[in-house]
């Protein structure tokens, strides 16, 4: 039975379809073909301008992957990667700079009334967003790395399995908030 136009059945995918998409993420994230996160700075989103720097038509659906040195961190996935990695980089709420916010929570771990706060309760807290920010920034010493993915289940099964064989386990978490 097909699911999200998928044609593969699911042995099929984890056999060869998601170890060939893993096999394309590695290839990027080669240091001379990863990027500077930074280069994401100051664009709010993936418009002409951004796309033309990343040589790109479009801005397509896929995985990207942060990484500090050549150590994957972070995997992650979206509708429209770039504009995705830019919302890391300049993002200032917990929803779009999520990874930073990650970061910031495990070193600060605040508390409001004895109690963790929710997630946009902490953001209201000053200390809580000086380590926001200063996290923030930290990711653009990062290089960052991606791949097109069309097929929607294609691409939600492989974000689990790139994060597994990456051993990004620290900032990726498949819980649900």
């Amino acid at each position: 039975m097909r699911v999200h136009g998928c044609r593969q059945p699911l042995r099929e995918l984890a056999d060869s379809v998601l170890r060939d998409h893993l096999a394309a993420l590695r290839h990027e994230m080669e240091p001379e073909r990863a990027m500077w996160a930074a280069a994401f700075w100051g664009y709010p989103s993936a418009g002409k301008n951004l796309r033309k720097l990343l040589s790109r038509r479009i801005d397509p659906r896929g995985c990207y992957v942060f990484m500090r040195g050549r150590k994957p961190i972070y995997v992650g996935i979206s509708k429209h990667v770039i504009k995705r990695i830019c919302e890391h980089i300049n993002g200032t709420t917990h929803n779009s700079a999520t990874l930073a916010y990650k970061m910031a929570a495990a070193a600060v771990k605040p508390k409001v009334s004895g109690k963790k706060p929710t997630r946009g309760a902490a953001m209201t807290k000053g200390e809580f967003m000086r380590v926001f920010k200063e996290k923030r920034c930290r990711l653009l010493d990062m290089r960052v790395a991606f791949i097109p993915i069309d097929n929607p289940l294609e691409l939600y099964l492989f974000e689990a399995y790139a994060a597994m064989e990456l051993r990004t386990g620290r900032w990726n978490t498949f819980a649900t908030h």
